[in-house]
């Protein structure tokens, strides 16, 4: 759920206007996404007055983490005033993690998925996962587990922002059948190929789907194994640049 508040005031003291409603002055839309695709609430829709001067609406989300654009229409006087916001929807599900880093930390996953053939990629990923508590992943050819690393605190400007560089590794598994003729590494390099790409070619992806500055490559760092092996596996190291509010690990500058 989000709510829009709004506080009236006439001459600097708090004021009952005729009519506080949600409304676009050709009557379209009182609340929209962003993009202007969906119509969220529609117009004259009436804000209800919580106390004198301070009118508030709550509507249900379409989907979590959604920009909107709503007009307020007050009539005052006789006089109808229009005037346009725009506003962040709800980050996530109430109780659920929406820390910035966590999700991060899921874009990074579902970029992952991406990786197919069919999506121009060497190789089509099998699964991407997390580090499972306890008992550890098993290993799986063409699986990607996420894991984070460290973060540093890099700036900060009081009472507006501060910049944080984490680490993010995905190690990148491979299996090869007895008698392959393909050597492990060759699939690893494939694979970790393919995952850079996939954080990295995009600005979109760079920037965690809008959340961060950008995504740094780093060395990869390759994970000892029996030559004789049938498999391997292989880090990608990234770090995310990103700012939240000060203080504020909830926030980001850009929600």
């Amino acid at each position: 759920m989000s709510t829009i508040s709004k506080t009236i005031r006439l001459d600097g003291s708090l004021y009952d206007p005729s009519s506080v409603q949600l409304s676009s002055p050709d009557g379209a839309y009182g609340v929209v996404t962003l993009d202007g695709a969906t119509l969220v609430v529609p117009s004259g829709t009436d804000l209800v007055r919580a106390s004198p001067g301070v009118y508030a609406k709550t509507f249900t989300d379409p989907a979590y983490g959604l920009h909107y654009r709503y007009s307020l229409r007050v009539v005052h006087a006789g006089a109808i005033l229009y005037s346009t916001y725009t506003m962040a929807g709800a980050l996530n599900a109430p109780g659920a993690s929406n820390s910035v880093i966590e999700r991060m930390a899921q874009n990074i996953i579902t970029t992952l998925q991406g990786i197919a053939t069919a999506a121009g990629y060497q190789n089509t990923v099998a699964d991407v996962v997390r580090p499972a508590p306890g008992v550890g992943n098993q290993l799986n050819n063409m699986r990607l587990v996420v894991f984070q690393g460290g973060a540093a605190r890099e700036q900060e400007c009081p009472e507006q922002y501060t910049q944080w560089l984490q680490d993010f590794h995905v190690m990148c598994e491979v299996v090869e059948s007895e008698g392959s003729a393909t050597p492990v590494d060759q699939r690893l390099n494939s694979l970790a190929c393919d995952v850079e790409r996939a954080l990295c070619l995009t600005r979109t992806s760079q920037t965690r789907g809008g959340l961060a500055e950008d995504t740094i490559l780093d060395a990869r760092t390759t994970i000892p194994c029996d030559p004789q092996a049938h498999d391997g596996a292989v880090l990608v190291n990234i770090g995310v640049r990103y700012r939240t509010r000060y203080n504020d690990p909830l926030t980001s500058v850009y929600d």
